[in-house]
Formats: C-alpha cells, sequence, structure tokens
C-alpha cells in the first residue's frame, strides 16, 4: 500500500471489513449491521505506524452500505 491516496486506503478498509469482518453486530435498534475488520498503517520498511477499525454499518433490510469509517484502534492484533 506504499504510495496509496486516501481513496484507495477507504476503499481498501471498507473491502477488508465486509470481506473478512472479526466481528459482526446486529443492531436492532435500527435494523442494522455493523462489521469491524481492523487493518494497519506502515511505513515502507513495514513498521506499523497506525492501527484502525474499520466501521462498516449495512442495512438488513436491502443490505446497502449506510456508513464506512475508520475508528483509531489501540487493541492487540487480530481484535477490532
Amino acid at each position: 500500500m506504499v504510495g496509496w491516496n486516501w481513496r484507495d486506503m477507504a476503499d481498501f478498509a471498507l473491502e477488508h471489513g465486509l470481506d473478512y469482518p472479526q466481528r459482526v453486530d446486529h443492531r436492532s435498534g435500527n435494523d442494522t449491521f455493523l462489521y469491524q475488520g481492523a487493518f494497519w498503517i506502515a511505513d515502507s520498511e513495514g513498521n506499523v505506524k497506525a492501527k484502525y477499525c474499520s466501521q462498516n454499518v449495512v442495512a438488513l433490510r436491502d443490505g446497502k452500505i449506510i456508513t464506512s469509517f475508520p475508528k483509531s484502534s489501540s487493541l492487540p492484533a487480530g481484535v477490532c
């Protein structure tokens, strides 16, 4: 991902969070699912500079994505 712009990173985080979620919660109050998937930003030498958890909200009724955003994470690898 070296040299990616913010849009490339946003697309990756969204797709990764939906394709390989670490956690999925049904939110009955608004009939949505929250898909969460961790990802890390590293420099060109592979040193992790930031950890994030992709938050992806999807409507149960029609499967449309309502919103997607990153959330900073200090959790260990594999946990979102």
